[in-house]
Order: structure tokens, then C-alpha cells, then sequence
């Protein structure tokens, strides 16, 4: 049940990495200005640490279990 509830987030939030990471190629591409290419990079982090967070709290709850 916690795996699954996980799953589901893990997925969505990968999904969210792959599109920030998307849109940071296009503004690369696109030869946007430093403001837009610093704000995609910071959302390409905080989605990254937002995977990194569920795997640190699902590792830590399957540890407390055994």
C-alpha cells in the first residue's frame, strides 16, 4: 500500500522533471535571455529534489519497518 502510494508520486513527479528539463533545452535553443535560463534551472533542480526527498522518506519508512 505505501509502495503504491509512492509509485504514483514518484511517476508524477518524474514527469514533472522530464518536462522542466524539456522547456531548459528549449530556452537553451532558443538562446533566451539569463533570467528565464536561471528559472528554468532552478525548477529543473526543485524537481529533482523533490524525487530525491520521496526515495529519502520511502528508504527511512521501509527501514523503520524492519
Amino acid at each position: 500500500q505505501l509502495l503504491c502510494f509512492y509509485y504514483y508520486q514518484c511517476e508524477t513527479h518524474y514527469i514533472s522533471l522530464l518536462n522542466a528539463i524539456d522547456a531548459l533545452f528549449s530556452c537553451l535553443s532558443s538562446a533566451q535571455p539569463p533570467r528565464i535560463f536561471v528559472a528554468h534551472s532552478k525548477f529543473v533542480i526543485l524537481s529533482a529534489h523533490k524525487l530525491v526527498f520521496i526515495g529519502d522518506t520511502l528508504t527511512r519508512q521501509v527501514a523503520a519497518q524492519d
